[in-house]
């Protein structure tokens, strides 16, 4: 129940089998069109067909260590395969219409519009040798592997959702001092799953949900500079989550979506002249109806669990001089399962969600077209499960930049990440986690004609 002692720079795969390769092609049409001075028109639609073609390893103890660890229980890392050939495949457009108009002494600035969209996925099942385990302290990914990679033939997995939508939002200025948000949004998800032959623990599923959310606000101006606000709204989950899916049992199909819901009250202050920005804001995000596991006699997936996150948050943006700018931010969280099907899980925190974190980050313009910059970010410890009995730790990182003005429409800047290549966990599952990315740079060259 905590990180294996071992170095991050690691690799446990085999270097003689173990590749990635992707393909992305996006292709997006955009249109605007003003009807008149107050209304305009817009629609945007867009094309995706990625590939993906890889093996991979994930590292798993070809035998369970004891605890503390004895010479009998090998310590060996096996290489498990992971196989990827997929294609997905998106259309989707959006067609919106913006309004600014009077009813009476009250006036509006309105947004209404549809979306339609298809995803398709499909990915091609293999059966890949797996190769010689390896010592998790000192691992070879040059071992040798003389296996094979092979099709199964009728082994694809498919999935595809439909998806349409309309919403309407409007943002009412009752007075100078008073505006009032609201708006709709009916969406329909049609899901469906399709696991391979093989795949005899999972079942074809096929969902249609049709749901309505909503969000709501209110917004008071004191003084010009400074405003006092409060929201609510609402929102869902569907249960075949990026066309994949998420229950363990064969014949419970899919389940209808999780529900939240989400209260807010803040305020934002522009001071100085605009020199100085500060925003915070209160708020509690519940979740009605997540996922846990059925009780004796139920299915074993329900959607009887209770989840709660209140929050805070505080952000500052500010320029101490005309060529110093400083951004800062703060966010705690406190996060409980206030309902499961496991109940010493009752009054855990969430796993994944860190209580604290933040950044700063400075940038200042030094003569001759060149500027500096620097920052940290922070994320306090975290559980990876529920159950709270996984953690890992906090880290610190910091990031810089130097740009410099080639000319008036060229700008050369070098980026560089994580300076004191901090080992860190980033991504978390329920046994293992991905380390964060190392020391890294990014040149960029930016120009306009």
């Amino acid at each position: 129940n905590r990180p294996a002692p071992v170095d991050y720079d690691n690799y446990y795969g085999l270097l003689e089998r173990d590749y990635e390769k992707t393909k992305a092609n996006i292709a997006t049409f955009a249109l605007e069109h003003d009807l008149t001075p107050g209304v305009r028109l817009s629609n945007t639609t867009r094309y995706g067909y990625a590939t993906r073609d890889s093996i991979y390893s994930a590292p798993r103890f070809a035998v369970i260590p004891s605890d503390p660890p004895t010479t009998d229980t090998g310590l060996l890392v096996r290489a498990q395969p992971q196989s990827r050939d997929t294609v997905d495949k998106i259309l989707l457009n959006q067609s919106n219409i913006f309004a600014e108009f009077e009813t009476g002494s009250i006036r509006h600035d309105a947004i209404a519009g549809f979306e339609v969209s298809w995803e398709k996925s499909r990915n091609q099942l293999r059966s890949v040798t797996e190769g010689d385990p390896t010592d998790v302290f000192a691992p070879d990914p040059a071992r040798p592997w003389d296996g094979e990679i092979v099709d199964l033939p009728g082994e694809v997995v498919r999935a595809k959702a439909d998806t349409v939508a309309a919403y309407v939002f409007d943002t009412a200025h009752l007075s100078d001092q008073l505006l009032v948000t609201g708006g709709l949004r009916w969406e329909q998800n049609k899901s469906e799953f399709h696991p391979a032959p093989s795949q005899t623990t999972l079942a074809d599923i096929e969902r249609k949900d049709s749901y309505l959310t909503w969000r709501a606000g209110l917004t008071y101006k004191p003084v010009h500079n400074l405003s006092l606000y409060v929201g609510a709204g609402t929102s869902v989950n569907p249960s075949i989550e990026n066309l994949t899916q998420t229950n363990p049992s064969e014949a419970q199909g899919a389940l209808e979506p999780e529900r939240s819901r989400t209260y807010e009250i803040g305020a934002k202050w522009d001071g100085f002249g605009g020199k100085l920005l500060l925003t915070t804001a209160l708020f509690r995000t519940d979740k009605t109806n997540a996922r846990t596991p059925g009780l004796p006699g139920e299915p074993d997936l329900v959607l009887d669990g209770k989840q709660r996150v209140d929050g805070f948050e505080i952000g500052a943006t500010g320029r101490i001089t005309e060529d110093w700018q400083v951004i800062g931010s703060y966010t705690y969280l406190d996060s409980e399962v206030r309902d499961s099907g496991t109940a010493t899980e009752v009054g855990n925190r969430l796993g994944n969600v860190p209580k604290h974190s933040g950044s700063f980050w400075t940038l200042y313009k030094l003569p001759q077209g060149v500027e500096i910059g620097g920052g940290v970010r922070y994320v306090s410890s975290r559980y990876t499960n529920a159950a709270n009995t996984r953690k890992v730790g906090d880290y610190w990182l910091a990031d810089a930049t130097v740009g410099y003005d080639i000319n008036a429409k060229t700008t050369l800047r070098v980026n560089v990440f994580n300076i004191f290549d901090e080992r860190y966990a980033d991504a978390l599952s329920g046994g293992h986690f991905i380390p964060g990315a190392g020391r890294s740079a990014v040149a960029t060259l930016a120009f306009g004609l």
